[in-house]
């Protein structure tokens, strides 16, 4: 499996990866048991649908009562998806149907097993209408937010085509549709975010910011953690924002790190997501 996400609950460690056509979760009591344990597979959609392949970032979280309500309250997979055609890439959400993390999972609304429900969001329709991938969830203040990754084309210049990532933030009104406007909090602005990176020829490669996650510290501190530059090159790393303004939905809120947080060395390539 691929795109691991590793989470604690209820004195269980639960591993989740992608096999491009279906997501699974390991479980053990013991970290070094996951090794061994036995692959639940939790989501496996049907062929030919929109969401059937490049089943990329799988990512499991809880919402309570008090996050949602009692009637969208429970555990939701996350994840990104297509029909083969990496042009369609979007943003699904399903909700466990058992309450548990282990599953099944199906569509949050009409309970369809192995059917995902798009991301929407009524007051900014182009969100979730192009290429994205990689949606987490960033909590602040008793708001939920979904933190992503977008891609932008700038027109040629000269014969060149700037291809790059954004990562974008935008308040959830539940667990798969969201509310008011995206803002982007973080682009590849230092070079160590663009390693891998072309502006011509047959293949554009982009400038990488992505896979994002929070990290929240013991006296209220925010961070989030993102990978940078190509993950197809041994420079893949990862940087740091740090909350420093009042809102997380604004870009100068946020507070870029010039140097990457963990990148290679003579033992480790390629340490990004």
């Amino acid at each position: 499996g691929a795109d691991p996400w590793l989470f604690f609950h209820d004195g269980y460690y639960y591993l989740t990866v992608t096999g491009s056509t279906q997501v699974s979760v390991f479980k053990a009591m013991n970290f070094e048991d996951l090794s061994t344990a036995p692959s639940i597979v939790i989501f496996k959609p049907e062929a030919g649908q929109m969401y059937s392949k490049n089943l990329w970032s799988p990512e499991i979280h809880y919402f309570s009562e008090a996050d949602v309500g009692a009637e969208n309250a429970g555990w939701y997979l996350y994840i990104a998806c297509d029909d083969g055609d990496n042009n369609n890439h979007r943003m699904y959400a399903l909700k466990s149907l058992s309450g548990s993390p282990e599953g099944p999972y199906g569509h949050p609304e009409n309970g369809e097993v192995n059917v995902p429900a798009i991301i929407t969001n009524p007051d900014d329709p182009e969100i979730n209408a192009g290429w994205c991938a990689g949606q987490t969830v960033l909590r602040h203040r008793g708001k939920a937010y979904a933190l992503w990754v977008d891609e932008v084309w700038e027109e040629p210049v000269n014969g060149q085509q700037r291809r790059y990532q954004v990562e974008y933030l935008c308040e959830m009104s539940t667990p798969w549709i969201l509310k008011g406007q995206k803002v982007k909090i973080c682009e590849p602005t230092l070079d160590w975010e663009k390693n891998g990176a072309t502006t011509s020829g047959s293949k554009i490669y982009p400038e990488v910011v992505e896979g994002g996650t929070a990290v929240y510290g013991s006296n209220g501190e925010l961070y989030i953690i993102y990978s940078g530059s190509g993950y197809w090159t041994t420079f893949y790393q990862l940087g740091q924002l740090k909350l420093v303004g009042d809102n997380p939905l604004s870009y100068d809120s946020w507070e870029k790190s010039q140097e990457p947080i963990f990148s290679k060395s003579d033992e480790v390539n390629g340490c990004g997501h």
